[in-house]
């Protein structure tokens, strides 16, 4: 683009400097973008939707968490389709504010496991009005499309100081490991220091391989994890320091973990 622009000043000034007519050729014109957005589902009719992913195997239905506890499937075949129910955990989750169904991600192997991992909040604390951060993971029937909620095995509960930056965003990484964006637990300023102590799982980006461990351990700790052996940090931590890293996402082409962190102010 720069490059063209100044190709264009240059030949207009030669233009107007020498030989021909003396007259400068115009400016062109702006071009309006061609770019139209217009809704995809404008009938879908969701409800605080916080988080949206595809499944492996399934190319014709996207899934989309809603704060409530839903994660709600969404035919985007069919004309006119709605949203039908996918897994419920209104029960079991703390809807308000910052809290709620906050992360959703499926596992490599759906297709054959069925494993789909959610993180939300539960179980209010009645003393400061925050409930646990919980990541889970849950096996669904991709060929139903339906996931049962008494399958749950939890991978992952920490307390939250305060009820909002919690963070919540999932992504499975190019290697197939779960990451996890956790917050540094809320209020101004970080007032406990929690995203600069390597000793809990707050202010950071977690990474676990999700494949039961021996033992029944719910899931494995990736070797190459930066502060395996430190015990001055916990295993699970990737990185640390961060405010909330609200969503995480993986650069398909770069394998890039970009991270939106909403910061302080």
């Amino acid at each position: 683009m720069l490059k063209t622009a100044s190709l264009l000043v240059l030949c207009a000034g030669l233009a107007a400097c020498g030989g021909g007519s003396g007259t400068s050729a115009p400016e062109p014109e702006p071009t309006a973008p061609r770019v139209v957005i217009e809704p995809a589902y404008p009938d879908a009719g969701f409800d605080a939707p916080l988080a949206v992913s595809s499944a492996p195997g399934d190319t014709t239905h996207l899934y989309v968490a809603q704060q409530d506890g839903r994660v709600m499937s969404l035919d985007t075949v069919s004309s006119g389709a709605q949203p039908q129910p996918f897994l419920d955990l209104r029960e079991r989750t703390r809807a308000n504010g910052e809290q709620g169904l906050l992360g959703l991600a499926f596992d490599p192997g759906y297709a054959s496991n069925g494993f789909v991992y959610v993180y939300y909040s539960a179980n209010a604390n009645p003393d400061i009005g925050a409930g646990d951060s919980v990541i889970a993971r849950f096996t669904a029937d991709p060929a139903a499309r339906s996931a049962d909620p008494d399958s749950e095995m939890t991978l992952l509960r920490f307390s939250q100081p305060f009820n909002n930056h919690n963070g919540g965003s999932l992504a499975i990484g190019p290697e197939g490991h779960l990451y996890i964006g956790s917050g540094d637990g809320g209020s101004g300023n970080d007032p406990q220091n929690n995203a600069q102590n390597r000793l809990n799982l707050l202010g950071g980006i977690l990474r676990i391989d999700p494949t039961p461990g021996p033992g029944g351990a719910a899931y494995t700790i990736p070797a190459d994890n930066p502060f395996v052996g430190d015990s001055s940090a916990l295993d699970e931590l990737w990185a640390y320091g961060l405010r909330n890293p609200w969503r995480i996402s993986f650069d398909r082409a770069t394998d890039d973990l970009w991270i939106g962190d909403v910061g302080q102010g």
